[in-house]
């Protein structure tokens, strides 16, 4: 067995570090008026503008969760601006999301925020390969492939 810590010694050390990046999180969007699925949601349309957009089927199956989550979300970050919708070229039923100009602006200021913020919390605890191998990990253990059952 490669794992040498107790799993419960390693579920309380995910769970600080979870409670820990929430707060910098919260912190840091608060004075936007976002929360932190706000926030994931509102990058993940930043990131999928220049092809074109992304569905609202697309982000649900990102993050797990039903599209009506995701459209109350979307309501929030429509409301503020952020986030605008065109007919995909392809397939006229669908809608993609696409970031507006203020949107984009903001996902510029508040991701330099919140990687300071982040970095500040980190310095002298860890390394930035350190970190960074820590950010590796946890991509690869979010992708749920090897638990999906058929």
């Amino acid at each position: 067995m490669f794992i040498k810590s107790k799993s419960y010694e390693l579920g309380i050390a995910e769970m600080l570090m979870a409670r820990q990046a929430n707060n910098i999180r919260t912190r840091t969007l608060k004075p936007y008026g976002l929360s932190s699925v706000e926030w994931f949601v509102l990058g993940l349309i930043q990131s999928r503008s220049a092809e074109g957009g992304i569905r609202v089927t697309d982000i649900a199956n990102i993050l797990d969760v039903q599209t009506t989550y995701i459209t109350a979300t979307l309501n929030a970050l429509r409301a503020k601006g952020y986030v605008d919708s065109l007919r995909d070229q392809s397939d006229a039923r669908v809608r993609l999301l696409i970031i507006t100009k203020t949107g984009s602006a903001a996902v510029a200021t508040i991701e330099e925020q919140l990687r300071k913020a982040i970095e500040q919390s980190l310095k002298g605890r860890v390394t930035a390969e350190q970190f960074e191998s820590y950010v590796h990990v946890l991509e690869e253990l979010s992708r749920d492939d090897h638990n999906k059952t058929a």
